[in-house]
């Protein structure tokens, strides 16, 4: 008769939440001679729901330098398993550079992440042909690192409408009187050329921080039609900036004045 083989019951594999593969960097660190095992099973009574073993343990203090830089969240703490990704040396690098920035309160886009992740694949030797920085790569990288876009602060105030409707109608008999190409509309902006999205991406909500409100103010004028714009007028603080240095105003795009206040003010407009 055959010897029979008793089957070794497999683990169930529990998906641990990035939060607490960070508390379990933090143990290790906190008690430098404890064992593995010891670690997989104090973790196992703490959290009833996890059923992990000292190789898990291991491989995520392998990866602690990644899971350290996690935030302590609730949004962090939502469980999911890591699906494996094309170039994971890449993906760890823009994990740490991203989890940085959030601590650091910089701003995070779409954008500035695909920007950076060019930058980290070059640095990586990973040719521009091997892997493309689309929408969808961002979307997949925000879902796996629990990225939202939330608002630093800031509400609008709703504009009055009530008179809208006559309002309209009185323009429209005033401007049937001319011809399109003879209707020009003008409109004043305020450009704060230094201040950083209202927006950024973050594994939860953000403190509101002081924007830079450095500004000129710019006025865009055109006919209806289009066939006639007017060189914009751009208003800065001083009369001579720095970046104006051996520059011929005269060349610019735009026309350049200057106030204290980098306002519109009257004799401006006539000029």
């Amino acid at each position: 008769m055959p010897p029979i083989r008793l089957q070794k019951a497999r683990r169930i594999r529990s998906a641990i939440s990035n939060e607490i593969k960070k508390e379990i960097c933090e143990y290790i660190m906190a008690n430098s001679n404890v064992k593995q095992e010891e670690v997989a099973l104090y973790f196992n009574t703490k959290y009833n729901e996890l059923n992990i073993d000292r190789s898990t343990v291991s491989k995520i203090w392998q990866n602690r330098e990644k899971w350290m830089a996690v935030l302590s969240t609730s949004q962090t703490a939502c469980t999911f398993r890591h699906r494996s990704v094309q170039y994971p040396e890449l993906d760890k690098a823009l994990q740490i550079w991203t989890a940085q920035a959030v601590t650091a309160g910089l701003p995070l886009t779409d954008m500035i992440l695909q920007q950076k992740g060019i930058e980290l694949a070059q640095m990586l030797n990973i040719g521009e042909n091997q892997i493309k920085f689309t929408n969808g790569w961002v979307y997949r990288f925000k879902k796996r690192n629990g990225l939202q876009r939330v608002k630093f602060s800031g509400e609008a105030n709703s504009a009055p409408i009530e008179t809208l409707p006559e309002e309209r109608v009185r323009l429209r008999a005033l401007l049937a009187k001319y011809d399109k190409e003879d209707i020009y509309n003008a409109d004043e902006t305020g450009l704060f050329f230094r201040m950083e999205p209202n927006q950024t991406l973050s594994t939860g909500a953000v403190a509101g921080r002081k924007m830079d409100k450095s500004r000129v103010s710019v006025l865009f004028c055109a006919n209806a039609t289009g066939s006639h714009k007017i060189r914009p007028l751009v208003i800065g603080k001083s009369l001579n900036p720095r970046c104006f240095k051996n520059l011929n105003k005269s060349t610019l795009p735009v026309i350049y004045r200057a106030n204290s206040k980098a306002w519109m003010r009257s004799d401006i407009f006539i000029e």
